[in-house]
C-alpha cells in the first residue's frame, strides 16, 4: 500500500498542474473544447492497449499540452525493449 501512497503523491501535482494550466487556457478560448486531442483516439500504449482511470484525461491533457500528433506513450521497459 505504500508504494501506491508514494505513486499518488508523485503524480497528483503534475496532474494538478495540468488541469490548472487547462483551466487557464479555457478563460482565452471558452469556444474551445476541453480536449482537443480526441480526434486521434484514447491514449494508448505502444502495444495498442488503451489506458484507464485517471492516466485517460492526464495523458489526454499532456498530449495537447505537448502538441503530440498520436497519444501514444511507452513506458521505461516499453522503451528498452525496443532499444529506443
Amino acid at each position: 500500500m505504500a508504494t501506491t501512497n508514494n505513486t499518488i503523491e508523485k503524480i497528483a501535482p503534475m496532474f494538478t498542474d495540468l488541469l490548472i494550466k487547462k483551466i487557464e487556457c479555457l478563460k482565452t478560448d471558452w469556444q474551445k473544447p476541453w480536449i482537443a486531442s480526441l480526434e486521434q483516439g484514447l491514449p494508448r500504449n505502444i502495444r495498442g492497449t488503451v489506458y484507464n482511470g485517471g492516466n485517460v484525461l492526464m495523458l489526454l491533457f499532456y498530449t495537447e499540452f505537448m502538441k503530440f500528433t498520436l497519444p501514444v506513450f511507452l513506458t521505461f521497459n516499453q522503451a528498452k525493449e525496443e532499444d529506443l
